[in-house]
């Protein structure tokens, strides 16, 4: 009978007790650990400290800011606020951004921005999927779920799932938003299933209390991926 139990007690270590830990590490411990080495290694990237500091980065790199917060482009303080926040980093090569793209499919067609409607009524077209930057303590799926809340206004119960695709594409371009300052995007497909959205163009009102103030309105539609994504339509 001893012989019996203790067999049994070990084949319940050997089957169940990994099982059960496995288990518990994806329901509950998986994102919080990612979580903490993606601010970790952001943390440890993280070169500028004050306004000052970017200051000094910039003249450093010569790189001519004058032109920064005229037209469609942005202002230093709001490339502060972004290495603040976590949103951007620097480094020999620039700035750099990991992105969250949001794919949402209806039939062949995919949700596309086609304009934002920016404070002081400017306008800057886009042609792109639903996006979002990292901030420092998020990964891909945290990152496309604010991006429905904030731009799309979606309630949780419209979202169906969230699922990371392919490895990042990386992308080196100048940045729209900052002349003159290159660019590395880090770009991380992400689909997502959600209810409620029109079938026809439709427009939605950034959250108010969304940490960016530069854009007020998103303009969309249902139309084809941008030509460098046209390889995940299938």
């Amino acid at each position: 009978m001893q012989e019996a139990v203790l067999f049994l007690g070990v084949i319940f270590v050997i089957l169940v007790v990994p099982t059960v830990t496995i288990l518990l590490y994806e329901l509950y411990i998986k994102d919080k650990v990612k979580a903490f080495f993606l601010r970790w290694i952001r943390l440890t990237q993280q070169i500028i400290k004050s306004l000052g500091d970017l200051r000094g980065w910039l003249t450093k790199n010569q790189i001519d800011s004058s032109e920064w917060g005229k037209g469609v482009t942005k202002t230093i303080h709001d490339l502060w606020r972004e290495i603040e926040i976590g949103d951007a980093r620097l480094g020999s090569g620039g700035r750099v951004v990991d992105v969250a793209v949001v794919i949402i499919r209806s039939g062949e067609k995919v949700l596309i921005e086609t304009k934002q409607t920016l404070s002081g009524d400017r306008t800057r077209q886009r042609q792109w999927p639903p996006s979002e930057k990292f901030q420092t303590n998020e990964d891909a799926k945290m990152a496309a779920l604010r991006c429905l809340q904030e731009e799309l206004r979606l309630e949780d119960k419209q979202i169906k799932s969230i699922k990371p695709t392919l490895p990042p594409i990386v992308e080196s371009a100048p940045s729209p938003s900052y002349p003159g300052l290159n660019t590395q995007y880090h770009l991380h497909l992400v689909e997502a299933e959600v209810t409620g959205l029109p079938q026809r163009e439709f427009t939605t009102e950034e959250l108010p209390e969304s940490h960016d103030g530069f854009v007020k309105w998103h303009s969309w539609k249902w139309g084809d991926l941008p030509a460098n994504f046209a390889h995940l339509a299938t």
